[in-house]
């Protein structure tokens, strides 16, 4: 016990020591995330609203997830032409004036359109984010940074529905107005608090001939810069298969409490929703304390062990004492997986193509999600419903075995160029 309150007490200090434009962009994305209302609704607005046939409506959630990926397509481009500062507060900016004319013409048939458009810039400003995240740490404080993100994150969706839903049922107009507001805020805090963090001006250290890449900057084209970082490219692949295993906390547990629940199943499954959420906040400081001296990838394959373990005991269970554990589990493989994700992808990402990176990265977690729903819906179709836990648990021990050997060959390869060399590249203060 004494052990652990050092750890805990060292990783507190370690927050204060990170950069103050990481605070500025823990408020600004956690006041975001506190007024994110309308996506989360967007299904529930289009058929009670505005009165869409399921089809109908399907087809505009459709358009709204698609929206995204040339968002992050651009958005990967324009940050490292641009700049990531201007990128992500004109990103935002845009986005939260799409939910103005929706405000004042709630039931107007041009709202979903707005919608895709507001997705589409959104997407834009995750990667520019995320980039000006990695921008400000280096690798001793990256894992803490991107901690401190994820727990905002996580914060403000865990307070912004409660509120969502009130308002959506009695006060549409303010719904709108208050998710157009909390991104404005957003915007207002990056523009005042903030500086521009393309690298410049204090060098960085990485590995003389480091097998990975490093963070090394490269010219040329980004798809021969790509296939010189075969790790890089082999974790994406993992990383589609983790994100196809986790897709399914919104797709096949809602329905296989259905299945067990029948009348009481959403109330269920929003109780195992504010698990989710609860934990994430409560535990993500916890877990980065207890994990920070291990590497990224051995993170990764202990979130895909808890995968595993939290989404495979489904199969066997019934009662809603054993969902909540199964909740908790697989919950805590989410924080470790989310944030050393983020960890190990910007240590393998040129610094000069940061945000091309990082789009491809976002491009992969959106192929995932898109992805999961279509091939499980088919093999439920034809092997049932409880059959979906045995072969995600199997999908998640085998995707953890690929982090394992890429972990494994990385220290086999890395052991033999231990020394450093300077970089003309650099990070911001």
């Amino acid at each position: 016990m004494h052990s652990l309150r050092l750890k805990f007490s060292q990783t507190l200090v370690n927050y204060r020591k990170l950069p103050g434009s990481i605070y500025v962009l823990f408020f600004a994305i956690m006041i975001n995330r506190m007024g994110n209302f309308v996506i989360p609704f967007l299904a529930m607005f289009l058929t009670k609203n505005l009165h869409y046939a399921p089809d109908k409506a399907g087809f505009f959630i459709m358009l709204v997830s698609l929206a995204g990926v040339p968002g992050i397509l651009l958005g990967g481009s324009l940050v490292d032409r641009v700049g990531r500062k201007n990128v992500l507060a004109l990103s935002q900016f845009l986005s939260a004036c799409c939910f103005v004319p929706c405000a004042l013409s709630p039931n107007a048939a041009f709202v979903p359109w707005l919608m895709v458009f507001s997705v589409f810039f959104s997407e834009t400003a995750q990667v520019a984010h995320n980039a000006m995240v990695a921008d400000l740490t280096c690798r001793e404080n990256r894992k803490d940074a991107f901690a401190l993100i994820y727990l905002g994150i996580n914060i403000g969706f865990s307070i912004g529905p409660v509120l969502a839903g009130f308002l959506f049922n009695h006060y549409i107009q303010i719904f709108f107005l208050i998710d157009s507001l909390t991104t404005m805020i957003s915007v207002a805090l990056i523009l005042w608090f903030t500086q521009e963090t393309i690298p410049c001006g204090k060098t960085f250290e990485t590995p003389v001939d480091e097998p990975t890449g490093g963070e090394q900057a490269e010219s040329g084209n980004l798809w021969a810069i790509l296939w010189r970082r075969p790790f890089f490219l082999a974790f994406l692949i993992i990383y589609f298969f983790y994100t196809f295993v986790y897709n399914q906390d919104t797709f096949g547990l809602p329905l296989y409490l259905n299945q067990l629940f029948s009348g009481s199943s959403s109330k269920i499954y929003g109780l195992l929703m504010t698990t989710n959420a609860l934990f994430v906040v409560c535990a993500s400081t916890l877990l980065t304390v207890l994990t920070r001296k291990w590497s990224a990838t051995t993170n990764i394959a202990l979130a895909g062990i808890l995968y595993a373990v939290g989404f495979g005991m489904i199969f066997f269970i019934h009662s809603f004492a054993m969902f909540v554990l199964s909740t908790v589990i697989w919950t805590a493989g989410e924080i470790m997986s989310s944030v050393n994700t983020d960890v190990y992808l910007t240590g393998h990402s040129p610094v000069s193509h940061r945000g091309r990176f990082n789009s491809i990265r976002l491009f992969i977690r959106r192929a995932g999600m898109a992805v999961a729903p279509m091939v499980m819906g088919i093999f439920i179709k034809h092997c049932g419903l409880r059959n979906v836990w045995p072969i995600i648990s199997i999908l998640a021990l085998v995707a953890t075995a690929g982090v394992y050997a890429i972990h494994r060959v990385e220290r086999r390869l890395g052991s033999t160029s231990p020394t450093t060399k300077r970089s003309s590249q650099s990070f911001p203060h």
